[in-house]
Order: C-alpha cells, then structure tokens, then sequence
C-alpha cells in the first residue's frame, strides 16, 4: 500500500518533513454509516492529507481533561513536549512499512466458544465510544482492514479468571496491521522504555526501613481510554454476528499501544513528583510507591487518586491497595516488616499445573532449570 503526498509541515516552529505525516495506507472514505461526529472529523483530516495532530488539530471525544492537562504540561514544564497532542488529537497507530492487508470476516475459534463474553466487550467498548458500531455495512469505503476476535484466558489474583477479549492485530502473518509497524521507532523516535523491575520497590522499602507502608493504584482500561488518530481508524475494523466496527482507541495488542500508554502515564509520574514531592514507580498503568510512615503513605495515596481524577483516568478502585506493610505487585508479595518477597500460591500453582502438563513431553527437566535461573537473577 502506498502513502498520499508528503507536504513541508512545520508545527512550533519547527520542520517535521522528515517524519511521517500520514499512515502508509491507500486512500478510503467513510461510509454513511460511521456516526458523527466521527464522520465529519474523519472526512476533515483526510482532506487535509497529514495527522490531525499536525494541521486539523480537532479534539476528540473522550474522558480525558484536555485543559487540565496542558496547564499542568505548561506549569511543571513536561519534558515530553508532544503527549498532550497526541492525548487531544489522537496517537498514529504507527503503520509506516510497505504491507499488503489482508483481511477477513472470520474470527478465531476462541472468540466464538466465549460469545457472550465478546458481546458484553463489545457493548462496553461501544457505551464509551472506544468502538463505534455496530453498522450493517463496512464504515470504510473502498476498503476497511478487518481483524479476528480471540479471547485469552488470565489468572487473577485469587485463583480467578478473567477472560480478556483481544483484537488480532498480528493475523495473518505478514500481512497484518503490526506487520506495517516498526517494532524501534515510532514517529522518529526510539518505541524502547524500560519498565521498573522488582529489585527498584525493594530498594524503595530498603530506603524507608522496616515496616514501612506501601501502596498502589490501578488505571482502569488504560489503553482504552487514549484515542488513535482519525486516520488510522480504518486498520481497526472488526465484524460480529455479521455487523461492522471500528475502534477508534487502542486495542489490547497493538504494537505501540503500551508506548503509547506509557507516555502518558509518565506524564502522570512528572506531575506528582514536581507538584507534591510525590515519587512513584510506573509500570504500564500502575503506579507504586512506599513512604516510611502511614501519614506521608496515606498522603502519597490519596494525592495520586485525586490526580488521576483531575486528569480524566478513571481508577480501578478495586484493584487499589491503600497503604500497608504488605503488597501485592508485578505478580509478587512484598513484606517490609521482615523483609521478604514471595512469589504467590497461584503463581506457583500455576508453574506446578505447567510442569505437569509437560511432564509426558519430557520437558520438566528444562522448565525447573529455566524458573531456577529466573529465581536467582531475580534475588541475588
């Protein structure tokens, strides 16, 4: 597929023309059927050949607050000097190389035997404007990329399952939507971060002393809640009980939706840490910390729920742990009153299930080898 016309496009005074302007996509138009105001912004920035970000510049609907945000980048002065455009306009899915799409109306086996899952997903993804739909016809023509549904079993903590409904960006091989995408760079920058690991919260508790409070909050649909750019909205149609999709946020599995979530979750980080002395560890869309006593732990706590209630991030309350000696966190507990980091009953019942289910394959041997080498780079 082929890109449109690189224009000179300058933005702050600045000359992007060596940066991609555009997806690497063949022209297409909304149909009747995408709703507004998304056919209308839709329609706005195609004319106009280059990113919304970039000429256009029309918010889109979503739960973020635009104004608190720029005032806050423009008063802590944020160091990633393009995340507000991107959270207001939209990120570029970051389909630049040369692919031929090929799609289909079929989804995979798992998306049919968890059917009724995939229809509550797709109910709630709709009620928040992250899918539009559904429509009885295409809402891209001449043409719109159609992704498999799958669903993917994960363990919680507790034993139970949540069952987690994915869109195949990566079906078929070779011809696919993360095939186009550039696994290094994503708008001439480098798409590498580097996430904390558990040794940096055992520092933090090392620091703070024994008994120390700990304490963690939770993004809910973090990716969900970022939006893409307009013109990338049609490499992500899907098709269910024969009607049509489009999901206009990043789905759970594409290749720069966690940089994408990371930018802005970093963002979050530079906020509390200039404005209230208020240091976090960031992992995805969770954020850590540890304070030596349960005033200033309470206070860390309770600073960094109001912020993301301020910014528009809706919170997993559930899944917060309000400040104690013992957390749960990157799939281990943390016990800062004797020091001890435990990898949990589930997590090893599940190790125990994998070694059984190996057993007659003779690869038990290999898997205690490789977790007892994972084990002691992890504690020594």
């Amino acid at each position: 597929m082929t890109s449109g016309p690189r224009p000179d496009v300058t933005i702050d005074g600045n000359d992007i023309s060596q940066l991609p302007t555009r997806p690497n996509i063949d022209p297409t138009w909304p149909s009747h059927h995408l709703p507004e105001p998304y056919r209308s912004i839709y329609l706005k920035v195609q004319k106009s050949g280059v990113y919304n970000h970039l000429h256009c510049r029309i918010p889109l609907p979503s739960s973020l607050k635009m104004d608190v945000w720029r005032h806050l980048a423009d008063v802590t002065d944020l160091p990633d000097k393009t995340v507000c455009d991107f959270l207001d306009f939209g990120y570029p899915a970051g389909v630049q190389r040369p692919v031929n799409l090929h799609h289909s109306n079929d989804n995979h086996a798992s998306a049919f035997r968890e059917s009724e899952k995939v229809d509550s997903y797709i109910k709630t993804e709709t009620e928040h404007l992250a899918l539009l739909g559904p429509m009885p016809e295409p809402p891209f023509i001449p043409w719109v990329q159609i992704n498999p549904l799958m669903t993917k079993d994960k363990r919680l903590p507790g034993g139970k399952i949540k069952t987690r409904i994915i869109i195949d960006l990566s079906w078929s091989p070779g011809s696919s939507v993360n095939d186009g995408i550039d696994p290094d760079v994503y708008m001439g920058e480098s798409l590498k971060f580097k996430l904390p690991q558990s040794d940096n919260l055992m520092n933090m508790i090392i620091q703070h002393g024994r008994g120390c409070y700990m304490y963690s909050h939770d993004i809910s649909r973090a990716y969900r809640v970022l939006r893409l750019e307009p013109l990338s909205w049609p490499l992500f149609g899907l098709c269910w009980r024969g009607l049509y999709q489009t999901d206009v946020a990043p789905p759970f599995g594409l290749r720069t939706a966690a940089n994408f979530c990371v930018r802005c979750t970093s963002a979050v980080y530079h906020f509390l840490k200039v404005l209230h002395n208020v240091h976090n560890l960031v992992y995805i869309d969770d954020f850590s910390g540890v304070e030596g006593q349960e005033e200033s732990a309470q206070r860390s706590f309770s600073t960094t729920s109001m912020m993301l209630e301020k910014l528009g991030l809706p919170e997993a309350l559930h899944k917060a742990t309000p400040p104690s000696p013992f957390m749960r966190w990157i799939g281990l507990n943390f016990d800062s009153i004797n020091f001890v980091v435990s990898i949990p009953d589930d997590k090893l019942q599940d190790t125990r299930e994998i070694m059984r289910s190996f057993h007659d394959k003779g690869w038990v041997l290999l898997l205690v080898r490789r977790f007892s080498l994972w084990w002691e780079r992890l504690f020594t």
